[in-house]
């Protein structure tokens, strides 16, 4: 109950916002205006728009989540640890989904072909699941919401993009680049993602104790 609680509110929080509401007004027109403008459009170009923006688009609405919890330290406080855990999971996912509806929409008005569609869902269930685990792990600290917004952006883009530059950890870092783009699963790509998803998620589990305030 507190993780559907958590999330309906989590989504009515970013659907009342203007500048959230504005965004996905303009992701629903993204795709469809980069195919107009395209020489030779068709399905797998407005395929290639979605896997290209997706990543980010999850990222941005799981950064608003993650921004909207750091609001209200207070009422989470009052869950109990297991509790907090699972609805802080559900809701950062809810807000990561939310502005993919309006440009999923989009590609699928520009000709996406829906079964195409259907077939990224793995990923990108596993690319929210690893965004809501990086966010997890930023809660646990009692951090301001603009030093832990900057940690969340250091982490989905700026440390792995530095990370490409070392050869030894290219792997590593590749792995855990939460904007590389969207592509049908395979056994090659969807199990290392799918596990260093758990992984960072088992690490969010671990990292959280039970503190006075959780108590009371």
């Amino acid at each position: 109950m507190p993780t559907l609680v958590l999330s309906r509110w989590i989504l009515l929080r970013l659907a009342a916002s203007p500048w959230v509401l504005g965004t996905a007004l303009l992701l629903l027109g993204l795709i469809p205006l980069q195919q107009a403008l395209t020489p030779l459009p068709g399905q797998s170009h407005a395929l290639a728009q979605l896997c290209t923006w997706g990543p980010l688009v999850a990222t941005l609405g799981a950064l608003a989540g993650l921004s909207a919890l750091s609001c209200i330290p207070a009422f989470l406080a009052r869950l109990a640890p297991a509790s907090r855990w699972r609805a802080e999971l559900g809701a950062l996912m809810a807000a990561g989904a939310f502005l993919l509806v309006p440009i999923t929409a989009g590609a699928l008005a520009a000709g996406a072909a829906p079964s195409e569609v259907g077939l990224l869902l793995p990923a990108i269930l596993t690319r929210l699941l690893h965004l809501a685990s990086l966010g997890l792990v930023l809660l646990h600290p009692s951090l301001p919401s603009a030093p832990r917004a900057a940690l969340f952006v250091a982490g989905t883009w700026l440390l792995p993009a530095l990370g490409v530059r070392s050869p030894s950890l290219e792997p590593l870092w590749a792995l855990l680049d939460l904007q590389a783009p969207l592509g049908p699963p395979t056994r090659t790509t969807l199990a290392p993602a799918l596990a260093a998803a758990l992984g960072l998620l088992l690490a969010a589990r671990l990292v959280r104790r039970v503190r006075p305030s959780d108590e009371s």
